[in-house]
């Protein structure tokens, strides 16, 4: 090959990139590379990546409705949270359920509270969640048993109610069954107390007493039965048998829960 084609063909091949540069430049094209995730490697431009970010964490978090919620007055033997620590639980909001979120139940207060992932936000926060969004909640704890010490699992669920203005009921949640014609509501509250020693009053600590709030509704009727005497007077021409009923559980009648209330009432319903 002689002279004359040898820079021919140069200039061939240097038209050739200079070309190509041009069209990058016009077209704006720009190098996606692959990115890692559980071991597998996906092509996807950064647009895209921030779009499909931004869609999941509203699908996973869209129940986060509310303000910063400060903790107060926990200490390692009082608490106003709901067995005086935080759950896994889930949560229902119009229908969708949002499942292993980290949940309080503030029972001093009337405050459901959510634990922000560290994984996901940058900091751990506490968030008031808006009663006006929450449809009802799970939590699940363990439970000893007053009569036996026992401890099993139980799994509490408290439903938001909001009651007719002559009802006499305050608005909140509360566990509740239905028996038969009957609506049995348990609030669960707690009580602030004197506080614990003179380190804790320089602290401005308190303790809290939880309690149940029992309340029957019969015939659109509210009735509390946080007392034995006020639930027997309910069912005059049955009295004898309730009290036998209730003697089975061993337990004062004021520390029956849902499930102990729940027998008692279907009892007395087939009787």
């Amino acid at each position: 090959m002689n002279l004359m084609h040898r820079k021919l063909l140069l200039l061939l091949f240097l038209l050739s990139l200079f070309s190509r540069f041009c069209y990058a430049q016009n077209n704006s094209v720009t190098e996606i590379k692959p990115v890692s995730y559980n071991n597998r490697y996906y092509t996807v431009d950064a647009e895209s990546a921030k779009a499909l970010y931004k869609k999941e964490l509203l699908n996973n978090y869209s129940f986060l409705n509310g303000r910063e919620y400060k903790l107060y007055d926990i200490t390692l033997k009082t608490s106003p949270l709901f067995g005086s620590t935080f759950y896994l639980g889930s949560v229902f909001v119009d229908g969708e359920v949002f499942k292993d979120v980290m949940l309080g139940y503030d029972i001093y207060k009337d405050k459901l509270v959510y634990i922000t992932p560290s994984q996901v936000f940058k900091n751990c926060n506490f968030i008031e969640l808006s009663s006006a969004t929450i449809d009802s909640f799970f939590i699940e704890r363990e439970i000893v048993s007053k009569l036996n010490g026992t401890i099993k699992n139980k799994q509490f669920h408290f439903i938001k109610e909001n009651f007719p203005k002559n009802s006499n009921m305050q608005d909140g949640y509360y566990e509740v069954a239905e028996i038969g014609e009957m609506k049995l509501y348990i609030q669960h509250y707690a009580v602030q107390i004197n506080n614990q020693g003179a380190e804790a009053m320089q602290a401005d600590l308190y303790k809290y007493n939880h309690f149940l709030n029992k309340t029957l509704c019969i015939n659109e009727t509210f009735y509390k039965i946080n007392k034995k005497k006020k639930f027997l007077k309910l069912f005059p021409g049955k009295r004898k048998e309730v009290k036998k009923i209730i003697r089975i559980f061993e337990l004062r009648f004021n520390l029956l829960d849902k499930e102990q209330m729940v027998q008692i009432l279907q009892f007395i319903n087939s009787i």
